[in-house]
């Protein structure tokens, strides 16, 4: 009687409904991927399965490259896209450097400079002596920031646009950023290579 007793709590704990389900599947053909038409079958399934996946994976990565190009295109209320310096309209950089120009007339310009190659100044933004090399970005950022907004008070629709050199990395001398329509030439020797050309 105990003997029976026993063997019958042996077959519930290892036997459950949930274990013998699991058991069934692993010897079912069609689901293990075993031989016969149930393996083909299973293998079709898996392949048409990984197939929906990789479809869904393209859909969520096209979905996200369309809401990142949105945000480039159309920026938040109050924010203002900067430009590649190339990228900008005859209208936009006609407004920019008649701003820069304004801001340097009034003494603004020189402001700036002096802060920038103030030696207390320096020793942090630049990270020559002091070792703190997080400081050189974000202390530029901070900078041109603040320049920005002083240009924005000559014009509020000027932003700082920036050169992608990399476009220019074989042959920098040769860059349109360096002509006369732009920041004009690299300098003149005969006047101590002050820069004579340009919108500036």
């Amino acid at each position: 009687m105990t003997r029976h007793n026993t063997a019958e709590k042996r077959e519930t704990t290892t036997t459950t409904p949930l274990m013998r389900g699991a058991a069934a599947a692993a010897f079912d053909p069609s689901s293990s991927g075993g031989g016969g038409e149930g393996g083909k079958e299973g293998r079709t399934r898996r392949r048409a399965s990984a197939a929906d996946f990789g479809v869904l994976t393209l859909a969520l990565l096209a979905a996200l490259a369309f809401l990142v190009a949105g945000v480039l295109a159309a920026p938040p209320e109050g924010l203002k896209r900067r430009k590649e310096i190339r990228e900008m309209t005859c209208d936009e950089w006609s407004r920019f450097s008649n701003a820069v120009n304004a801001f340097r007339l009034a003494g603004r310009w020189n402001e700036f400079s002096e802060l920038h190659t103030d030696p207390a100044v320096w020793k942090v933004a630049h990270s020559d002596t002091s070792g703190l090399q997080l400081a050189f970005l974000p202390w530029h950022r901070a900078f041109l920031h603040r320049m920005e907004k002083g240009l924005q008070e000559v014009d509020p629709e000027v932003t700082i646009p920036y050169w992608n050199w990399a476009l220019d990395s074989e042959n920098p001398l040769a860059s349109p950023v360096f002509s006369d329509l732009f920041f004009g030439s690299s300098g003149d020797p005969g006047a101590s290579h002050c820069v004579t050309s340009g919108a500036f």
